[in-house]
């Protein structure tokens, strides 16, 4: 009976231990085939993650290849619009034809890129897609920002990475004051002092009126207005053939309009010039101008002019063959002024992006602050900030009518930013 019990205990042993083996055989099977599984999941990510990369690329090099091919165009077409605004006596600051750039390159982009769907050569369950819609390629400052999802697929695995691209034009363009040619030692004739057009013959204007909003009208001879005439000018033509004098004139801001004096004008205090024009075939003098000075203006003299205290932001003075006196010049931006004679100026706080030429002796009374880009051009000068000698002067010099300041042109950056989305 004892050796029929050990039998027994020495096959319960075995059978123990066979079960056990079995179980640890099955675990590790099914941790093999798990992993196998595991693997296979992990591969096709990663083969979707790379289908993704690979439409990122595609459409960078697409982005970039559009870039290349218009970039001198579009400079081309940037240097004939700055170059006709010039010659049209329209000076801008850089930003705007920055700009113009801007809007140029993104209509390029928007004509010439595509939505993509890619499959892989020998693959037809792989590809990449590109997703974008025309809202995703704007202005953002002085960039083009173009935002983009490559969405890569295996099997039903797939992988999207968002992409921003910004193309940084800030650096586009940039005056340097030199002239973009110079063309020989040619005596430059600066402004003339005839860019505004004569309106021609007009109807007359009431003998009594003072309001001329909306009104194309001429005064045959010289006229007076008083104090106590309220002058108004919005949307106005007005042209006199003699003189006109008239004291101040601030009781509203003078607005798209065109004052053609074929005399000459003498004013009082004036409030701001917005997007007007005055010109003065002989002598001019101005009182304070109010407000904010002169914006998106032009002012022509003819003879002897004589500015109060102004501010002037894109807007132009011209003075021809005669002396000009300034008064305080106070934020001076993206604006011009050209005299081709002497001139004083009481004092200089000169903003971004402008010029002052002066075609003989400058003399700055006071101060004369200038803490940006502009330059101030004079034949000499009893300040040592201002750029004196001939240089200026000559055909395509920074004060030549036919270039202005001159252009360095430089190339457009690049720049990419990643957002994987598993």
């Amino acid at each position: 009976m004892r050796v029929s019990n050990e039998k027994g205990y020495a096959l319960v042993a075995v059978l123990l231990t066979m079960t056990i083996f079995m179980i640890l055989a099955f675990s590790f099977m099914g941790q093999a085939a798990n992993n196998v599984k595991q693997n296979k999941v992990i591969e096709t990510k990663s083969q979707s993650v790379a289908l993704a990369e690979m439409g990122v690329t595609y459409f960078q090099l697409a982005v970039q290849n559009v870039f290349k091919s218009n970039h001198q165009s579009i400079i081309a077409q940037v240097k004939e619009a700055r170059n006709k605004d010039i010659k049209d006596g329209i000076f801008k600051a850089d930003d705007e034809y920055i700009q113009y750039a801007i809007v140029l390159m993104i209509e390029q982009f928007k004509s010439k890129l595509k939505q993509t769907s890619i499959s892989i050569d020998g693959k037809p369950n792989a590809k990449f897609n590109i997703q974008y819609s025309e809202n995703d390629i704007h202005s953002n400052g002085k960039d083009i920002r173009i935002t983009f999802n490559s969405v890569g697929t295996e099997n039903d695995k797939s992988t999207t990475i968002g992409t921003t691209m910004t193309i940084d034009f800030s650096n586009l363009m940039s005056s340097d004051g030199k002239g973009e040619e110079n063309n020989g030692d040619q005596e430059l004739k600066l402004p003339s002092g005839n860019e505004i057009a004569d309106p021609g013959n007009l109807k007359i204007c009431s003998n009594s009126q003072t309001d001329f909003t909306n009104t194309v009208c001429q005064i045959n001879g010289s006229k007076t207005f008083y104090q106590n005439d309220k002058l108004e000018f919005d949307q106005s033509i007005f042209k006199v053939t003699g003189a006109l004098h008239f004291q101040n004139m601030n009781n509203k801001d003078m607005n798209h309009s065109t004052l053609y004096i074929l005399g000459s004008m003498t004013t009082g205090n004036m409030n701001s010039l917005n997007k007007s024009k005055i010109h003065v075939n002989g002598a001019a003098n101005f009182g304070h101008f109010n407000g904010n000075g002169l914006t998106d203006s032009i002012i022509e003299i003819g003879g002897n002019a004589s500015f109060d205290n102004m501010k002037l932001l894109r807007s132009t003075i011209y003075v021809d063959k005669y002396k000009a006196n300034f008064g305080q010049i106070n934020g001076m931006n993206d604006s011009k002024i050209f005299v081709n004679s002497d001139a004083v100026i009481k004092g200089l706080d000169i903003g971004s992006n402008s010029i002052i030429c002066i075609n003989g002796y400058l003399k700055i009374e006071n101060n004369f602050n200038n803490n940006s880009n502009s330059k101030v051009y004079a034949k000499n000068s009893n300040n040592n900030n201002v750029i004196k000698g001939d240089g200026a002067f000559k055909e395509g010099g920074a004060c030549s009518r036919n270039s202005g300041p001159s252009i360095s042109w430089g190339d457009p950056s690049i720049i990419a930013d990643y957002d994987y989305k598993y």
